[in-house]
């Protein structure tokens, strides 16, 4: 299953949509022609598995919890501990999900949840396809608290 499959799949689960509207906002893909371009100013987007998800879905949002944005428009340093670290979600509290570009050339990266309240790093999946499927296993809707992430077990 492709990062794309992984995201359209969960975003239609039915206990996602049960709270007045989608839990789950995608956004739309962009123009391979206008990718062509994008790609060379942000190289994340020659990985391929990244290349291949932005065709179809350039981010999303999970209601009130979290956005992601795959074309890197998301603002957040630390280049002490990621030097090529490039942030495609925020949790809307100051934490972010750091896409680790050191292996740029590689056919997938790693993806980190960087908190700063504790200060930590955990590796959240190897690729985009393992950290959507890892988040959405631990994402739950709960009246009237809305949606939520379980924390990661160990």
């Amino acid at each position: 299953m492709s990062a794309f499959e992984v995201l359209r799949e969960n975003s239609l689960r039915p206990e996602l949509q049960s709270l007045g509207g989608p839990t789950v906002q995608l956004r739309p893909g962009v123009p391979v022609q206008q990718l062509e371009v994008l790609a060379r100013s942000n190289p994340t987007l020659g990985v391929p598995e990244v290349h291949e998800l932005v065709k179809s879905c350039s981010g999303f949002e999970i209601r009130s919890l979290a956005e992601f944005d795959f074309l890197g428009g998301l603002e957040f340093e630390l280049a002490e501990a990621f030097p090529r670290g490039i942030a495609i979600g925020s949790n809307k509290f100051g934490n972010f999900w750091l896409l680790d570009a050191t292996a740029l050339g590689s056919e997938s990266l790693p993806i980190y949840f960087v908190s700063h309240d504790p200060p930590i790093f955990v590796l959240e999946g190897i690729n985009l396809q393992s950290f959507l499927e890892s988040l959405f296993q631990r994402l739950t809707v709960s009246k009237p608290g809305g949606p939520r992430l379980v924390p990661l077990r160990t």
